[in-house]
């Protein structure tokens, strides 16, 4: 009895090893591939990119204003589009003044990715505008650090590359989208098309019914007419739509493909070894076995009562794994 004790016992702590580290694998890359808490309703979102020539798995997720224009004021399929680039801010106080990575974007950005503000509002509409008040939303980690978690921040100013803006917002902790930046300042998307000075980015929602290979195909053909209409030569690299979940993975993605075959294997080699170990109990039953086969226990009988036994065995194992 204590044989069988310790027996159950292996094949059950077998199991909920393998068990517990494959779903820990794959409760991490569930959350990277979720893109966390902070993006909302991103299904049909999609990133712009280009495939150089013969080179298929290098991707340009940048381009120059020249290069996203046509894009922009030709598309049918493509809605919300928000364009975004990089920027180094200064920032100026009375005792201060550092240089921090800002965001200047569309407002249609922010509304995309589904970011609510901690405090205060995010970008709305009319932000960003010729006339309108210089507005900006800070991070979670630039609130606390520069600011203290003062929750009386929203409609203060602060002076930013010479001109005072007003901050508006401050996003959640877990919205982290750059992970390096700031603050977001707002501009509108001719301001943006206009700035020669920046490369630009580019995220978008397809159009109801919108297939990504038949985006795809409307943008080879923007890109090739307008390439031909201003170079007088053969289309530029391609640009081509991606899913906006593909495009925040895409640096950790050799990583991540590494991480789901170890979550794969484990769940294997958990399978395995349970097996084995219910194999190697059942032979040593084999004396038990053939005496209730003696007695009038038909095959189908034993099959069962050995099926059912490894059932409860692996729902136990997978159960203590899980929790």
């Amino acid at each position: 009895i204590l044989t069988t004790g310790f027996e159950r016992a292996d094949a059950i702590a077998s199991l909920a090893i393998g068990v517990c580290m494959s779903a820990g694998i794959v409760t991490m890359l569930e959350a990277v591939y979720g893109g966390g808490l902070a993006f909302r309703n991103t299904d049909g979102v999609v990133a712009i990119h280009s495939v150089e020539a013969g080179s298929a798995e290098f991707r340009s997720y940048n381009f120059t204003s020249a290069r996203l224009r046509p894009l922009v004021e030709r598309t049918t399929l493509l809605r919300n589009m928000a364009l975004f680039a990089v920027a180094g801010v200064r920032a100026r106080t009375d005792t201060t003044d550092t240089e921090l990575p800002g965001i200047l974007a569309t407002p249609s950005l922010l509304t995309m990715l589904g970011a609510r503000a901690e405090i205060g509002r995010s970008f709305r509409d009319g932000d960003g505008q010729p006339g309108a008040a210089e507005v900006v939303v800070l991070s979670h980690d630039m609130w606390a650090s520069r600011f203290g978690s003062d929750t009386g921040i929203v409609n203060q100013s602060i002076a930013l590359n010479g001109q005072i803006y007003t901050i508006v917002g401050v996003l959640p902790r877990d919205m982290t989208f750059p992970s390096y930046a700031k603050l977001w300042m707002a501009r509108s998307s001719q301001a943006l098309l206009a700035d020669t000075a920046h490369s630009l980015q580019m995220l978008a929602r397809l159009a109801p019914g919108t297939s990504m290979a038949r985006a795809d195909a409307e943008l080879a053909v923007i890109a090739r007419s307008d390439s031909i209409a201003k170079h007088g030569r053969g289309a530029l690299p391609v640009l081509k739509v991606e899913p906006f979940r593909d495009y925040l993975t895409e640096q950790f993605r050799p990583l991540l493909q590494f991480l789901s075959m170890i979550a794969i294997a484990l769940g294997l080699i958990a399978a395995v070894n349970f097996a084995a170990l219910v194999l190697a109990r059942g032979m040593r039953r084999r004396e038990e076995l053939g005496i209730r086969a003696a007695l009038g226990a038909s095959v189908l009988r034993l099959v069962t009562h050995m099926l059912a036994e490894c059932v409860l065995l692996g729902f136990v194992g997978g159960a203590v794994g899980a929790l």
